[in-house]
């Protein structure tokens, strides 16, 4: 991953932080993005840097009508490819400029206000032990690392670690 998408998947996790009671996990080959109960939360959006390190894309849903609108505005926002779930109003987006950041942030609270605004505490996750943001810089670098890592041939499931 170039410098660019670097800084631009910091600043991308950073608006997606701010947002009312959005925590974030390691899951399917990226971060999700959820709210709610940590035992049973809601996915706000969930964030990946595509295989060849030129994009980032991030699936998210909003309402049906502000879904088609988005399509239809933005050529970066298209429908889920997954069935139902473009029908529903789930879109990806493809980021690879600084500039759509701030349409996708104001995306992506809409996204947020979905849900309602709930007191339960985030889940105790390496990402988020401790109250410093030193925990966040550390997951902020895992992800990183990651990134560089998987266009060279590295997954999740592909093995490299001895189960025992």
């Amino acid at each position: 991953m170039n410098e660019r998408l670097g800084k631009l998947l910091e600043g991308l996790n950073g608006r997606l932080e701010e947002l009312p009671g959005v925590f974030s996990t390691a899951q399917w080959g990226g971060r999700a993005y959820k709210v709610g109960n940590p035992k049973k939360p809601k996915l706000v959006a969930h964030v990946v840097v595509d295989r060849d390190g030129r994009a980032i894309t991030v699936a998210f849903k909003l309402p049906k009508e502000r879904a088609e609108d988005a399509v239809d505005r933005h050529e970066w926002v298209e429908p889920s490819s997954f069935g139902s779930l473009g029908r529903s109003g789930w879109v990806s987006a493809k980021l690879t400029r600084k500039r759509d950041l701030t349409v996708l942030a104001k995306l992506l609270a809409e996204s947020r206000a979905l849900y309602p605004v709930t007191n339960a505490p985030p889940p105790t996750t390496p990402a988020h032990s401790g109250a410093g943001a030193g925990s966040n810089a550390i997951a902020r670098r895992i992800d990183r690392v990651m990134g560089e890592i998987r266009p060279d041939g590295w997954e999740p499931d592909a093995g490299g670690f001895d189960d025992g």
